[in-house]
């Protein structure tokens, strides 16, 4: 954001949202800096900052904000589902494992909770990015009494194992049929 104004006052009418003001060019151009604080849990994840200026056209600014806080970890899909009708040879899946933390996370011992599925995992951004591919065997059909799993260890405190539930789909519907006269 470039001003051309002095400044007098900034506000934020939430008080997770921080607010910096660095000066470029003394009272001709600034940056204004908006943060959130998404350690704080709050209700409302938006604001309007306001910015007094010495402008007699325009003696106050209102800029909206908003946050979108993204969960430390994050798996995609949570579930994954199957297609129905029976697979083919070398059908893969994959899941991916987003880190949205500071640190780096380390992901470790895939593993699935029955035989015949072969898991590997793969970091493409060390510390950032990994998936999880599953080589499912053709016929494979998982309970639906009790689901087969994938799980994976990771480094995060509040994540320590993520657990990936496999489930079939149903078979499609047989086609309608016309009476015949």
């Amino acid at each position: 954001l470039v001003l051309s104004f002095v400044t007098q006052t900034i506000s934020s009418a939430n008080p997770e949202f921080k607010t910096e003001l660095k000066t470029i060019r003394p009272g001709r151009e600034f940056e204004l800096h908006i943060s959130y604080d998404s350690a704080v849990p709050s209700p409302s994840l938006n604001t309007t900052v306001t910015v007094k200026t010495s402008l007699a056209d325009q003696p106050v600014l209102s800029i909206p904000a908003f946050a979108m806080p993204q969960p430390a970890v994050v798996t995609i899909p949570t579930t994954i589902q199957l297609p129905p009708g029976p697979l083919g040879p070398n059908y893969t899946y994959n899941v991916a494992i987003r880190n949205n933390g500071s640190a780096a996370l380390k992901v470790t011992e895939p593993a699935a909770s029955v035989e015949g599925l072969v898991v590997k995992l793969l970091e493409p951004q060390p510390g950032r990015m990994f998936y999880v591919s599953i080589a499912i065997p053709a016929g494979f059909k998982p309970s639906v009494e009790n689901p087969p799993v994938i799980s994976v260890k990771t480094s995060h405190p509040k994540f320590p194992e993520i657990r990936v539930p496999i489930v079939g789909s149903a078979p499609p519907p047989p086609p309608a049929t016309t009476a015949g006269k």
